[in-house]
């Protein structure tokens, strides 16, 4: 009995419906991959994510009030997320939702350049989609925040018309024109996008030879980076004055340590990547020796290089989950892809090799990120969501007063607070960013730069170093060189706060002493003191009411207490307010007993140096709210 023979319309339909299976699993597997890694969010998310906020604000593409900042490196990617802010949709979900639909374009990329005629052929797409979501970096970055699924999107798309320049004996303009928008994309999307976009003009120049037609291509490859590229230079002059962005000053050191720690993160990352970087690596060598593979090899395998090779020249990264292997990843997955294309069509043995070709892809990139400990790393990371908390209740807080934070956590705290903010690392501050030391670039990554005396003169209300909760050992230059200045231990108080349900978490932050935002009031002699400055420690912190207002938590046996405060000589009316009657005691350090003590008010003779401490308890047996202390002189 003869076969029955099928239409051309019938073998469309069966590529279409394996293509689309094979996408489907393939997005499937990425969103189970990466929903493994909520809630992870990088900080630097949140600083793009500032920017979006404060543009839907009115404030402009700024992230502090003062001199406009470039401090993000990702315009097209801040301008998406507050299209979608702009509908509505949270801005942390809006980074979400572009982070998991760039990688599903990128999967798709694969499988539309690989899309099988049936199931058979469906291997290299299999390979090249489920061995990219299988990925850390990929699943990681769908959910991190920040721009690499735009990245990996538009970059799988530029190989796809690239391939195309390639394979066909006379490339269509359209094709050559598509690919320079998309590499103007990602211009916009990152400010090394150039790198990419180098790297695909060698690797099409390579492929190609230097033949009249594959030169003209490259030069239609240059039109869109040059125009869109040139374009946000212009526009960097003219909204920021500045030729560079911001980061470039606190990150760009061109220094053998630099170059010694971008090859140690390439190096560690690669044996748990080794799934797709193997297959790489063979399909590179063997591809170059065969006349059939040697254009698309040339063309996928030489962006890829070109990429780790700037990777390893500015020092890599400090984030989880390998970031900065995204583009050479896409380009492995288009390499590998191609690689089980050209053994199923080989007759014998080699159609067979493919199979296992494509099980081992998979199974060991799967067994990398069991392993990974970055992979971990992200898993566990979730200090930024402590910023949550901590921002929230500052914004609860003291909102209305509008007051200054200068802080180390340049995202998760300013980003949730909403209040105006000093970046003492740099990244968004101009001063700090241009504030280079003779060994800049021997340091950690985008942690080196700080300015304690600008910080000081500065005069920010509240100063919160270290992480979100805040520490009272500084660690990074900015803090080191304020806790080193007497000024600051004269001008700053460390006050302890506790973020509300539900995550109560203590909080340290130094607040100014004289801030007329938030600090000690004087009005006509009236000394009026915020209850926090007697939130000394972790039994008493400063917390917020049911209606969100501040005060510090005294109970019996748990002392609120207001350390060496000096008042000017004199005497003095003292007064504890809070939502119950309190006991108020004045004492002189090192003293045993009081020099006063009373029921809600008590009045005490100042002398001049002298410092005293003043106790707050309840009255009675229930806890109690301290909500200020008020200091009115007495007139004899």
């Amino acid at each position: 009995m003869n076969d029955v023979p099928t239409s051309k319309g019938q073998r469309g339909t069966e590529s279409s419906i394996v293509a689309l299976s094979v996408l489907a699993v393939a997005i499937g597997v990425l969103g189970v991959h990466a929903w493994r890694h909520l809630p992870f969010i990088s900080d630097d998310a949140l600083i793009s994510l500032r920017y979006s906020q404060r543009l839907l604000d009115g404030d402009g593409l700024t992230w502090a009030s003062g001199v406009r900042v470039e401090g993000y490196t990702n315009l097209l990617w801040v301008l998406a997320c507050a299209v979608l802010g702009a509908i509505g949709i949270d801005l942390v979900d809006a980074a979400r939702v572009l982070g998991f639909v760039g990688m599903s374009a990128t999967l798709s990329a694969i499988v539309f350049a690989f899309r099988p005629r049936n199931v058979r052929t469906a291997l290299p797409a299999i390979a090249g989609a489920v061995g990219l979501a299988l990925a850390a970096p990929i699943a990681v970055w769908a959910v991190g925040g920040l721009e690499q699924p735009f990245v990996a999107a538009l970059l799988a798309w530029t190989l796809v018309c690239c391939l195309r320049l390639v394979d066909a004996l006379s490339p269509t303009w359209r094709d050559a024109l598509t690919a320079s928008f998309l590499l103007g994309l990602i211009c916009l999307t990152r400010s090394d996008g150039g790198v990419l976009c180098i790297g695909v003009a060698l690797g099409l120049i390579a492929a190609r030879g230097f033949e009249a037609r594959g030169i003209k291509l490259t030069f239609a490859l240059a039109i869109f980076p040059v125009l869109l590229g040139g374009g946000q230079i212009v526009f960097r002059l003219a909204y920021y004055g500045e030729w560079l962005p911001n980061p470039a000053h606190v990150k760009v050191a061109f220094t053998m340590d630099r170059v010694r720690d971008g090859w140690i993160y390439v190096r560690q990352a690669a044996p748990y990547l080794a799934g797709l970087l193997i297959p790489t690596v063979f399909a590179m060598i063997f591809g170059c020796g065969l006349p059939e593979l040697r254009r698309r090899t040339l063309l996928l395998g030489i962006p890829l290089l070109s990429w780790l090779i700037y990777v390893v020249l500015v020092g890599g990264d400090i984030f989880p989950a390998h970031r900065h292997w995204i583009p050479a990843l896409v380009c492995a997955a288009f390499i590998v892809s191609n690689l089980v294309q050209w053994l199923l069509q080989q007759s014998g043995r080699a159609a067979h090799v493919a199979w296992y070709v494509v099980g081992a892809i998979l199974l060991v990139t799967h067994l990398g990120v069991a392993r990974d400990p970055e992979v971990q790393r992200a898993r566990e990371e979730r200090w930024e969501w402590d910023g949550k908390y901590v921002g929230e209740m500052l914004r609860t807080a003291f909102g209305e007063s509008k007051p200054l934070i200068a802080c180390d956590p340049a995202g998760c705290i300013p980003y949730f607070s909403r209040l105006d903010a000093i970046d003492m690392m740099g990244l968004n501050d101009y001063h700090i960013a241009r504030a280079r030391t003779a060994d800049f670039g021997k340091g950690v990554l985008g942690h080196e730069l700080g300015d304690g005396k600008y910080i000081l003169e500065r005069k920010p209300d509240f100063i919160l170093w270290t992480r979100p909760t805040g520490a009272n050992i500084p660690l990074f230059t900015s803090a080191q060189q304020l806790n080193a200045d007497p000024a600051f231990h004269q001008a700053y108080r460390l006050v302890m706060f506790r973020t509300p349900p539900p995550q109560s978490l203590l909080t340290v932050i130094w607040v100014r002493i004289d801030s007329p935002k938030v600090g000690i009031q004087v009005e006509n002699g009236r000394i009026v003191i915020p209850a926090m400055f007697a939130a000394s420690n972790e039994f008493t912190p400063a917390v917020l009411d049911d209606k969100g207002r501040l005060g510090v938590y005294t109970a019996r046996g748990r002392l609120a207490s207001m350390d060496d405060f000096g008042p000017p000589p004199g005497k003095w009316k003292a007064r504890a307010e809070g939502d119950k009657p309190m006991l108020l005691a004045v004492r002189v350090p090192n003293q045993d007993d009081p020099i006063i003590d009373g029921l809600g008010e008590v009045t005490f003779t100042a002398t001049a140096g002298t410092f005293y401490t003043f106790q707050f308890a309840p009255a009675g047996p229930e806890a109690t709210l301290l909500r200020r202390i008020v200091l009115e002189p007495v007139t004899p």
